[in-house]
């Protein structure tokens, strides 16, 4: 199932999130209607058959891994007609969606159908027009802010065209598209930067954003992510500006960002779970993190994504959308903690340790916080 669990602020005792702070109802439609066209689609004889097929190969075999999911369901003993209903969606979904191409193309027009149709739901006319309207303005406002800055003229013009060159991606059709290979990114992710393309992608999630600040500050932090200290070296000119930063975000008082753990690459490479080409890059760029490495469980390097928070909380905090509520989306993920070694800080701890230490949200929000604030001027 795509639906989201619904949240309400009770999340973290956190004074700075509103009390009444909630998922949109009309997101919570949309999940509805996009839940709703994706069981006809599981339906559609192009999948169906296919789905029914291996659920037939499965159920004469006994698989076990089929019979822990009919448990899991609760399905064991249960009624096949239902059984078979769950079985397709779950088919679409785990069988079709996430190793998509297939080499069915009867399976994948019928994909590529579906698609057109869930785009039409995600991007609605008003929420098109706002969220261009707030891309236009996040870029203006990152480019003021570099101006303040003073950076060296290389620096500065080699940011600013990375910044001015990056555009927004509105799902169109699979085919040929940064989604093609990942379908299901669509449907669960937001707003996310694509390296190779150098856009931000418009994800389903986009829409579960509670408020135009929201949107605006996940806006900016894309954009920081297109010129973090991973991809400075190979896409920007002179030397990256903000690597001073670093010792701070990596204080314990401040972010405390962790480095990336490397003492699995040889044994990584020893069973060709990561190429020597791979790890010839990971020792040229130490501030990377690739999709295979650090495996799970070994931590990952966070400071690309502390940076990008730091420099959301830079540009919101010049911008008209400086307001008392502070990244509302993050308060919505309440308690949610992230992985012991994830890339990135908590939700909670994003607020507390980067977002509400920057002087002008603190003025607007009347609050003082015991972290440390990393000052580009020092």
């Amino acid at each position: 199932m795509i639906i989201l669990i619904f949240l309400t602020h009770t999340l973290f005792a956190n004074p700075h999130c509103p009390a009444d702070l909630k998922i949109d109802s009309q997101f919570r439609e949309l999940e509805l209607k996009i839940e709703k066209k994706m069981e006809e689609t599981s339906n559609l004889v192009t999948i169906s058959s296919e789905a029914d097929r291996v659920l037939g190969q499965l159920t004469r075999s006994q698989n076990p891994t089929f019979i822990n999911w009919l448990r899991q369901q609760g399905f064991v003993g249960g009624d096949p007609l239902d059984i078979a209903s769950q079985w397709r969606k779950y088919y679409l979904k785990n069988y079709i969606l996430n190793k998509y191409p297939t080499p069915n193309p009867e399976i994948n027009t019928s994909i590529e159908s579906l698609f057109k149709d869930l785009q039409k739901l995600a991007y609605e006319d008003t929420f098109q027009k706002k969220l261009k309207t707030l891309f236009t303005e996040a870029q203006k406002e990152s480019l003021s802010y570099l101006d303040e800055l003073k950076l060296g003229e290389i620096e500065l013009n080699s940011l600013k065209k990375r910044i001015e060159k990056i555009e927004l991606y509105w799902l169109n059709q699979l085919k040929g598209g940064p989604f093609q290979n990942k379908p299901l990114e669509f449907l669960n992710s937001g707003l996310t930067y694509d390296k190779k393309s150098h856009q931000i992608l418009v994800g389903l999630k986009s829409r579960e954003l509670p408020d135009s600040a929201s949107l605006f500050t996940v806006l900016v932090q894309n954009l920081a992510q297109s010129f973090d200290s991973c991809l400075w070296p190979q896409y920007m000119l002179g030397k990256d500006p903000f690597a001073k930063l670093h010792s701070c975000f990596r204080d314990s008082q401040s972010a405390e960002a962790k480095p990336r753990d490397d003492n699995y690459i040889e044994q990584w490479v020893f069973k060709k779970l990561v190429s020597k080409n791979n790890v010839k890059f990971l020792k040229a760029n130490p501030l990377c993190n690739l999709r295979n490495y650090p495996p799970e469980g070994v931590q990952k390097e966070q400071i690309n994504s502390v940076f990008r928070d730091w420099f959301a909380a830079e540009v919101l905090a010049q911008s008209p959308y400086r307001t008392s509520t502070v990244r509302a989306d993050l308060c919505l993920l309440g308690p949610a903690m992230a992985h012991p070694t994830s890339d990135e800080l908590s939700p909670s701890e994003r607020l507390q340790r980067i977002y509400y230490v920057q002087p002008k949200i603190q003025a607007t929000i009347n609050s003082k916080s015991s972290h440390k604030y990393c000052a580009f001027f020092e």
